[in-house]
């Protein structure tokens, strides 16, 4: 049986509930997550585990900065719009309905954002928009790797 690498295990992670939770119950023991890898048929060692979390973190940290430099020279209602996505970033019951709204239109964004006290447009939304793709995007590939906040070991 060939053995599968990183990537094909970020990916079950990625799409399987289950296995995401389990990986989550190691609590950033990278040891045990690399083990519970190496019985699902992932060639994968700890030290492998925890280079790809701390990519991730370094990911993550460089596209927010890219934002939040950004926002700066946007005006008041961009800065709203990305204080959001930026909650997003620590609040899950914020990040899951901003991913669930994220397939419908921009007033529903903009209506939920004015719900949790926020206050931008559509036409804030659009003007920040190509770097929240890029979040977006980089956000998306860190959850790939594992959720790194909930898997990595703190520092």
């Amino acid at each position: 049986m060939e053995k599968k690498g990183m990537d094909q295990f970020i990916m079950l992670l990625a799409e399987n509930p289950e296995h995401q939770d389990k990986a989550k119950s190691f609590e950033g023991d990278m040891d045990a997550l690399a083990d519970y890898a190496r019985k699902l048929g992932y060639d994968i060692t700890a030290d492998e585990l925890r280079e790809s979390s701390e990519k991730s973190r370094q990911l993550i940290k460089s596209r927010l900065q890219k934002v939040q430099d950004s926002t700066t020279s946007l005006g008041p209602g961009a800065r709203e719009f990305y204080a959001l996505m930026k909650l997003a970033e620590t609040d899950e019951a914020v990040a899951g309905r901003l991913t669930e709204l994220s397939t419908g239109t921009p007033e529903a964004v903009v209506a939920y954002g004015r719900e949790k006290g926020f206050d931008f447009s559509e036409e804030d939304m659009q003007a920040i928009g190509k770097y929240v793709l890029e979040l977006s995007d980089e956000l998306s590939e860190a959850k790939r790797n594992w959720n790194c906040r909930s898997a990595a070991p703190t520092s």
